[in-house]
């Protein structure tokens, strides 16, 4: 567990769903901490690398709370149930699509059997996280964030138009997002879809360093940049999640890059926009001497610096210490005007 939840309090018994608003689910420890290759999720009989699969929380608007495992084709829902009427505090209970299983190399259990072991942990908007019935409470809600610091951009594309897709459609925001910082690193990937580490992975190297640069992409619900909360929701979990990739290092990123590209490779893709495997196998070998600097951007041009509310305000800030918090890094954002 990362150090900034290692500070704090220790884990409180809670008898309902979390109050706030779940910002993103991330697999347990010992899952995090598996190469991904080793590790296959099952949609009932099929199976699918965990490289491929992604986490989904939500609340309904009766406040239950929802995990959703799935990949670009297939899926598997969860109502995580919290309360004193079960022995254990909780109880998973499969509502729709594929029943979930874990297989390793030397066992296959249940989505529910995991959870006792290794349960998926949720963060939410103020910083706090919790995984069964346990809550641990990290207020960051109360931080301001600097609006002078967000980076206004010139998009002259379809901003409701987020990914560029294997074909790289340039109308997009992911496209213009890829023009903009091209010439910056040595290696670009799209890493787009279930999954992901972020959009847009860059490296370069620099000052005795490995600059690790995600770049998290989301297209605007409307055509004109306004303060929609649910855009900013999503992508703000998506930068929070990518951060456990500075702890987890380039050995884990390499393979989970590698395994996606064959992928895409089988279809007569490439993820490498710059670069190729050879040169991430190369920076691979350069972090066993070498320190990373993490660096994650959020791209959002249906964010507008002119109308930020006071919500979208603590949402960043919250972001923003909770990476600086966990892996020293800086969050910039990119914005509409």
């Amino acid at each position: 567990m990362n150090n900034l939840v290692k500070d704090f309090l220790k884990p409180i018994r809670i008898n309902k769903a979390y109050k706030y608003y779940p910002l993103f689910a991330e697999w347990g420890e010992t899952l995090q901490n598996a190469f991904e290759d080793k590790v296959n999720i099952l949609f009932d009989q099929t199976e699918i690398p965990l490289f491929l699969a992604d986490l989904n929380v939500f609340k309904d608007e009766s406040e239950q709370l929802y995990i959703k495992i799935y990949t670009e084709d297939l899926f598997g829902l969860y109502r995580l149930n919290i309360s004193d009427q079960f022995p254990s505090g909780y109880m998973y209970e499969h509502v729709e699509g594929s029943l979930i299983s874990i297989k390793t190399h030397s066992s296959t259990i249940s989505f529910e059997e995991k959870m006792v072991k290794d349960p998926v942990r949720i963060h939410y908007v103020d910083g706090s996280m919790s995984y069964n019935c346990y809550l641990i409470q990290i207020n960051l809600i109360d931080n301001t964030f600097d609006v002078d610091g967000l980076n206004q951009i010139n998009w002259t594309v379809d901003i409701t138009k987020e990914s560029m897709g294997k074909a790289q459609t340039k109308n997009t925001v992911q496209f213009q997002t890829l023009s903009m910082i091209q010439d910056q690193f040595e290696i670009i990937i799209n890493d787009d879809g279930s999954g992901e580490i972020a959009d847009l992975v860059a490296l370069r190297q620099e000052n005795n360093e490995i600059i690790l640069s995600l770049y998290h992409c989301k297209y605007s619900s409307s055509p004109e940049a306004g303060r929609r909360l649910a855009d900013m929701y999503e992508v703000c979990g998506q930068a929070q999640r990518s951060i456990r990739w500075k702890h987890a290092g380039l050995k884990h990123l390499f393979k989970h890059i590698n395994g996606r590209n064959n992928k895409w490779l089988s279809e007569g893709f490439s993820r490498f926009v710059k670069g190729e495997l050879a040169d991430l196998e190369k920076y691979r070998n350069m972090a066993n001497t070498m320190p990373i600097k993490l660096e994650v951007t959020i791209v959002q041009p249906g964010l507008s610096k002119s109308v930020i509310t006071e919500e979208i305000s603590k949402l960043l800030a919250c972001t923003e210490s909770y990476i600086k918090k966990t892996t020293r890094a800086d969050l910039k954002v990119w914005c509409s005007t």
